[in-house]
């Protein structure tokens, strides 16, 4: 499809090659199109730009095996730290003690937050995880206290991997620091 201005230029090169892939000459890009299904009569799509027509199938192809499984998820702008805010306001709330969710809501908002909560939830990498362990371990905080963090992380996103808001629990593919124990000194 190529769109011509009143005055007969051209003002937008794309070209459908394929179903759900096209071609932007002028870019020199080609874009698959993934196709998540409809909400509220609105088609849910998501374009990614690809270097070549073999990345683009290949990108399709996946996706299309991803929704025959019932794997593929659907795009949303959630942060970490919306989905934090979600957890432990709704999942968690009522399940542990009072002291326990103020642990939790300290840890989140005075580090969490900070170090990595802006982070798109289905964005969120192994690597985003343990640079955030480094650069907190570099502020002097404890590897016990690290490992608390870790726990937390792992616990809120076991529950976005369930209730389908991301396909893996990027803290499984995360060494936790090791917990150092405090000899027991004697008088």
């Amino acid at each position: 499809m190529i769109l011509i201005d009143q005055k007969g230029g051209e003002i937008m090169a794309r070209k459908v090659i394929e179903r759900n892939i096209s071609y932007d000459k002028n870019k020199e890009r080609y874009y698959a199109i993934l196709y998540f299904g409809e909400e509220n009569g609105k088609k849910i799509r998501k374009m990614i730009t690809c270097k070549n027509i073999k990345e683009a199938r290949t990108i399709l192809r996946d996706h299309e095996k991803k929704m025959d499984e019932g794997t593929a998820t659907k795009p949303e702008v959630l942060t970490l730290s919306d989905w934090l805010h979600y957890w432990i306001n709704n999942i968690v709330r009522d399940n542990i003690q009072p002291t326990t969710r103020y642990a939790y809501n300290s840890v989140i908002k005075n580090h969490i937050n900070p170090g990595i909560g802006n982070i798109p939830l289905q964005k969120l990498s192994p690597t985003d995880i343990q640079e955030y362990y480094s650069s907190i371990a570099k502020k002097g905080i404890s590897n016990n206290t690290i490992k608390k963090h870790h726990d937390i992380l792992r616990t809120a996103l076991k529950f976005a991997v369930f209730q389908g808001k991301i396909v893996l629990n990027p803290l499984s593919r995360v060494q936790p620091p090791k917990i150092r124990k405090t000899p027991i000194s004697f008088y």
